[in-house]
């Protein structure tokens, strides 16, 4: 009788780890921890999904003002990039801010690769003979 009740306390036991190792998940996907509803985790996750590159880290500053997240976010970029062993390239804000120049070759990149069609009416927007009248 002792033994019986031993086997089927062992036995219940097996069954209980069973069922709690099966509720157990194991997902890589750091975005399915965060709230979903959130706005913000709904923006990340379409960026990662869409834009991110696998060797890119993205860090978020939380700050009181936009002032005080742009001083962070330039004094961490400025910690980062000291750290050329660690991080090849730190970026705080986006390129055109810095140097309005890297805005235009975007631009010309976007109108080039435009349909033709859109080109020519482009080219007719802008001809010198509509100058007067634009």
């Amino acid at each position: 009788m002792r033994r019986i009740s031993w086997l089927a306390l062992g036995i219940a036991a097996v069954v209980f780890v069973a069922v709690g190792i099966s509720r157990i998940s194991f997902n890589i996907d750091i975005l399915k921890l965060l709230p979903t509803h959130l706005p913000q985790v709904e923006g990340l996750s379409l960026f990662l999904k869409n834009f991110a590159q696998p060797r890119e880290l993205i860090v978020t500053i939380d700050a009181p003002t936009a002032e005080a997240a742009e001083q962070a976010s330039d004094a961490l970029a400025f910690e980062f990039s000291r750290h050329p062993d660690l991080v090849s390239r730190a970026v705080s804000r986006p390129p055109w801010e810095k140097n309005p120049a890297h805005l235009s070759e975007l631009l010309a990149f976007m109108l080039l690769n435009q349909p033709p069609e859109k080109i020519a009416q482009l080219k007719e927007r802008i001809a010198p003979e509509r100058a007067a009248a634009t």
